[in-house]
C-alpha cells in the first residue's frame, strides 16, 4: 500500500489519474517501456466532496468489486461464492464489506494459485484518490478492510489524500510493513528544468498568439508566482487563455501583470492559492475598463456569488441548462456568463465551442469552494453556503410543483415494471433539473440554516408540508422511475428526523 499525501494543489489527483490512464492504455510511465504484463488496473475510486455519489463510501466497495471481477481472471466465481449466503451485505460496515466481497475472494484465489504452485496471473492496482474527501469518518475501516498480508495475493493499492490527522492516525494503526508513506511537496524552484516550468511552457505555447507573446522572463515570473504548486500554475494558464487565440496582446499583458503582482512564492499554501483566486475574481469585477461604476462592480460581484456559489454547493455537476433553472437565467445567458469564469470553472468544450446541454460544470478545485466559504475571502466574493442551499431548495420545490404529476412518463399501465421503462423515456419526460430536484431537495433542506429551516420550512402548512401534501406520491413515483427508490426511503427517514428535531 502506497500513501501519497500532500497539500492541496500539489498534483495528487493528477498523479492518480495519470497512473490510471497509463495502465488502462498500457502506455509507458517515465520510461519508454510499457507497464509489466502482469500489472493491471484493478479498480479506481476518486472521492469528491462536491459530488454526493462520490463523497460517500456507499458505492465504494461494490464499485471496486465490480472492477476487480472484470480485471482479475478467476476472481468473479470466488466473489459469488463468498456472498451467496450473505443477503445483508449492503448493511455491513465498509471494513466487513471489503473483507467479504474483495479480500476473502482474493485470498481464496491466492490459495487456489498456491495449490497450483503459482502466483496470481495478474498484479491488480487499486487507486483510491482523495480519501480526505470521504464525507464519513471511515478511513480506518477502509484501510483495515484492505489489509491483505499474503504473499500470494500481489495486490497493490495507491491512496492519495491531504495529510489530515484522522488519516495519519489510521495509517499509524497499521503494521509498518503494510504501507509506505511518501509526502508530495511543493515543486522545488529550479529555473528551466523543474516540472512547473515545463508545464507552463507546454500550456502557453499551444496557440500562435501565445507563442508570439511568450518569453523566458514571463515564464520565469509565472514560475515564481506558482510557488511550486501545479494548481496555481494551472489557474494562471487558464486565466491567460492558454487555449484561446482570440485574446489581444494588450489583454494578455494586463492579465499577466495582475496575476503576478504582489506574489510571494514562500507563502503558506492556502494563502498562496487564495491570493491567486482573488486576483482572478478581481479581474472579473474590474476588467481592464477601470471606469466601471460602483453599481456595475457590485453586479459583477453578485454574479460571482450566484454562479460560483451555486456550482460550489450543488451535490453533483450539472449542465448549463440545469444551472440556468437554479439561478433563474436563460441558458444562453448562462453560457455567456460562465464562459468568463474559464480560469476557475471546468467547461468541457467540443470543437472550441461550449458543449451541449449534457456538459457537466465543476469548479477547478475543491480549494476554490473552501476559499469562497471562508473568512479569508473578501466580502465581495464570500458565499454563505447555507443561504445558497436555501435558495436552491426553493427552486427545487418550485420546479417539482410545476413538473411532477401522476404517471409523469405516460406509461398508462399501473403494473409496469421500472425495468421495462427505457431511461431515455424517463429523461425525455423528467428534465434533468427536475431529476436533480427530486434527488437532492432533502439534502439542500438539511444543509440550510437550521433556524430558517425549522421556522419557515418545517412547520404546519409551511413550504415542505404543502409540497408533501400535494406531491408526495408523484415525487416517490419519479424517484422510482429514476431507479432511486432506495434514496426515497433514506430521504423520508431524514425528513422525519429533521421534523422530530424541529417539533
Amino acid at each position: 500500500m502506497l500513501w501519497l499525501h500532500g497539500l492541496a494543489g500539489t498534483g495528487k489527483s493528477s498523479i492518480s489519474l495519470t497512473v490510471a490512464q497509463k495502465l488502462d492504455k498500457r502506455e509507458p510511465f517515465a520510461t519508454l517501456e510499457p507497464p509489466h504484463a502482469s500489472l493491471v488496473l484493478g479498480a479506481t475510486w476518486f472521492f469528491n466532496s462536491n459530488e454526493q455519489d462520490r463523497s460517500s463510501a456507499k458505492n465504494f466497495v461494490t464499485t471496486l468489486a465490480r472492477c476487480l471481477a472484470s480485471s482479475v481472471p478467476g476472481l468473479k466465481k470466488h466473489m459469488s461464492k463468498a456472498t451467496q449466503n450473505h443477503l445483508n451485505v449492503d448493511n455491513m460496515s465498509p471494513d466487513k464489506q471489503l473483507k467479504l466481497v474483495i479480500c476473502d475472494p482474493l485470498l481464496s484465489l491466492g490459495k487456489e494459485s498456491l495449490d497450483k504452485e503459482s502466483l496470481l496471473p495478474t498484479r491488480p492496482l487499486i487507486i483510491i484518490d482523495a480519501l480526505d474527501e470521504c464525507s464519513e469518518d471511515l478511513d480506518f475501516q477502509l484501510l483495515q478492510g484492505l489489509n491483505i498480508e499474503n504473499p500470494k495475493v500481489q495486490i497493490r493499492i495507491l491512496i492519495t489524500s491531504r495529510r489530515e490527522a484522522n488519516i495519519s492516525k489510521s495509517f499509524e494503526k497499521l503494521s509498518r510493513s503494510l504501507y509506505r508513506s511518501i509526502p508530495l511537496e511543493k515543486i522545488q524552484s529550479r529555473r528551466d528544468i523543474d516540472d512547473i516550468t515545463r508545464f507552463l511552457k507546454h500550456k502557453l505555447s499551444r496557440t500562435a498568439t501565445h507563442r508570439d507573446w511568450l518569453s523566458d522572463d514571463k515564464i520565469e515570473g509565472l514560475r515564481k508566482m506558482a510557488g511550486g504548486l501545479f494548481l496555481c500554475a494551472s489557474v494562471a494558464c487558464r486565466f491567460l487563455g492558454y487555449d484561446n487565440d482570440e485574446l489581444e496582446t494588450e489583454d494578455l499583458d494586463h492579465r499577466l501583470q495582475l496575476i503576478m503582482e504582489g506574489g510571494d512564492e514562500y507563502q503558506e499554501t492556502d494563502q498562496h492559492q487564495n491570493q491567486v483566486y482573488k486576483k482572478v475574481l478581481d479581474y472579473h469585477v474590474a476588467r481592464k475598463d477601470h471606469w466601471r461604476t460602483e453599481r456595475e462592480r457590485q453586479k459583477a460581484s453578485d454574479e460571482i456569488k450566484l454562479i460560483l456559489g451555486t456550482i460550489a454547493v450543488l451535490f453533483r455537476p450539472v449542465s448549463m441548462a440545469t444551472l440556468g433553472h437554479f439561478i433563474l437565467k436563460k441558458e444562453e445567458e448562462v453560457r455567456r456568463k460562465v464562459a468568463t469564469f474559464g480560469a476557475v470553472v471546468n467547461i468541457p468544450k467540443t470543437d472550441k465551442s461550449l458543449a451541449t446541454d449534457n456538459t457537466s460544470l465543476t469548479l477547478v478545485h475543491l480549494s476554490l469552494s473552501e476559499f469562497l466559504f471562508s473568512r479569508q475571502c473578501p466580502d465581495q466574493f464570500r458565499v454563505d453556503p447555507k443561504e445558497v442551499h436555501r435558495a436552491i431548495l426553493e427552486k427545487c420545490i418550485l420546479c417539482m410543483n410545476k413538473h411532477l404529476h401522476e404517471d409523469v412518463c405516460d406509461i398508462q399501465h399501473q403494473g409496469a415494471l421500472v425495468e421495462e421503462i427505457q431511461p431515455a423515456t424517463v429523461d425525455a419526460r423528467i428534465p434533468q433539473h427536475v431529476q436533480y430536484s427530486c434527488h437532492y431537495w432533502v439534502d439542500h433542506l438539511e444543509n440550510m440554516d437550521e433556524g430558517r429551516r425549522n421556522g419557515d420550512f418545517l412547520v404546519d402548512d409551511g413550504t415542505v408540508h404543502e409540497f408533501l401534501k400535494g406531491k408526495f406520491l408523484v415525487w416517490v413515483e419519479a424517484l422510482s422511475l429514476m431507479r432511486r427508490m432506495r434514496d426515497s426511503i433514506l430521504a423520508i427517514n431524514r425528513l422525519l428526523e429533521m421534523i422530530a428535531v424541529s417539533a
